[in-house]
This record gives structure tokens, sequence and C-alpha cells, in this order.
């Protein structure tokens, strides 16, 4: 039974990996980038690890206080083999969670997260408009990609021309600080 859940989760995974990216690929209309209006210049790399480092502290310390909570809820009435399959339920619903934290904040009239306010940043598309939720959703679920090329889509934002990681260039989504 173990086994067919752990089969099921890679194949959840893998999806999530490369099927958005996938389909942001084949969907996403492909304009041309327009030039930066006078003053205008792209978030640089630097500037977007410190807001992803606020977002991930703001987004560990909420998972962390609920995680304890449930946890000891949990605990408390049922078997570790319960408890085991329940975590691996709240490790799914944690990256909706995290999706939706970070897709409903950069679809805002702000167009960022916590961490992008504090640091000033704005997401926008290639023609400088707001981005839509099933390009942020699948911008998201991308990000995994660079990931497990150890980090190298990440690491793009510090040499591409519009300082874009994997992520953006397939989302085709630009950051800028204001």
């Amino acid at each position: 039974m173990l086994s067919v859940i752990i089969a099921s989760l890679i194949i959840f995974y893998v999806l999530l990996l490369f099927l958005p990216a996938v389909l942001l690929l084949i969907l996403v209309n492909k304009k041309e980038y327009i030039e930066l209006p006078e003053g205008q210049k792209y978030a640089g790399f630097w500037h977007r690890v410190l807001a992803g480092l606020i977002d991930f502290v703001i987004l560990y310390i909420s998972s962390w206080i609920f995680g304890f909570g449930f946890g000891f809820m949990i605990l408390a009435n049922v078997s570790y083999e319960v408890y085991e399959y329940w975590s691996y339920g709240i490790s799914i619903v944690w990256i909706f969670v995290y999706l939706f934290y970070y897709v409903l904040f950069q679809m805002s009239s702000k167009q960022a997260t916590l961490g992008m306010m504090v640091v000033g940043i704005k997401i926008y598309d290639e023609e400088l408009n707001r981005v839509g939720f099933w390009r942020l959703t699948g911008r998201y679920f991308t990000t995994g990609l660079s990931n497990i090329i150890l980090w190298i889509g990440f690491f793009m934002i510090g040499w591409t021309k519009r300082k874009q990681g994997l992520h953006d260039i397939v989302a085709r989504t630009i950051h800028l600080k204001k």
C-alpha cells in the first residue's frame, strides 16, 4: 500500500514539474518584449534572492506553526501509520498553499508577493501588463525545473538580458524594480 502511494506521489511530482512548462510553451502567445520606459530597470539577481528569502521565511514559519499544531493534534488521537498518511496529504496541501500565496499576490493590483513588496519588485508580462492566474500558476510549477537542474534556472537571472530565470523565460514574465 505504501509503495503505491509513493509511486503515485512520484508521478504527481513529475507531472507538476514538466506538464506546466509544456503547457506554457504551447499556450502562451509569443509577443515581442517591449522596451522599458525611461527610468525602469529589471530586478537583478540579488534583489530577487532577498525577496525570495523573505517569502520563504513567511511561508516556512506559517507551515511550521501549522504543522507543529497539526502534528500534536493528530499524534494525540491516531497511530503513527495514520499520521504518516496524513503527513503526505498535508505536504500536497502545502504545495497548493504556496501556489496560492505566490499566484494570488502576484496577480493582485500590487503584482508582488510580500517579499517582493518589501524589496520593491513587481512582476509583468512581456508587454508590461499584469500577469494572469493561469500563466502565474504555470510559472509557479515551472520553478521546480530550476530546482532539479541544480538551481541553474535561478542563476540565469544573473546573466540573461532581461534578468529572467528559466521559469520566467518559459512563462514570458519579467520583474521590474521600482
